[in-house]
């Protein structure tokens, strides 16, 4: 059966986009995000210091923290992450840097650029669990 647009109540036709429409638009991202608060160590490439903190989401595309430091965006990190009680080893450089208002930290958003095939199997495990 065709129906015609002028055919359909305006007013339902508004619902349908808003409703389904909107989750659409709303996460664009290549990879599902999903929770995962557990300890990640973190070193820019080239630099002895090694810093300690939270991740607050990850997807098998890269992984999102809040930082004490400014790390500008295309900075490669050495990773260490721990997902089901094992430590995933990963490179990803910096996405995005941004400062979280009234503080002196940065939400940063990451992208994997090497991941090994073992990790990566583990990560995915970890990520359809957590999806569904």
């Amino acid at each position: 059966m065709l129906i015609f647009f002028w055919e359909v109540k305006p007013r339902l036709l508004l619902k349908y986009f808003k409703e389904n429409m909107a989750s659409a638009i709303k996460n664009n991202r290549c990879f599902p995000r999903v929770e995962l608060r557990t300890p990640v160590s973190f070193q820019v490439r080239g630099e002895g210091r090694v810093d300690n903190t939270i991740c607050d989401n990850i997807s098998l595309g890269g992984l999102g923290f809040v930082s004490d430091r400014f790390i500008p965006t295309a900075t490669p990190l050495m990773l260490e992450i721990n997902v089901f009680s094992r430590t995933l080893r990963a490179v990803a450089k910096v996405t995005r840097s941004e400062p979280l208002p009234h503080s002196y930290r940065n939400r940063v958003g990451l992208e994997f650029v090497e991941l090994g095939p073992e990790d990566r199997e583990l990560l995915s495990d970890y990520v359809n669990t957590k999806q569904y």
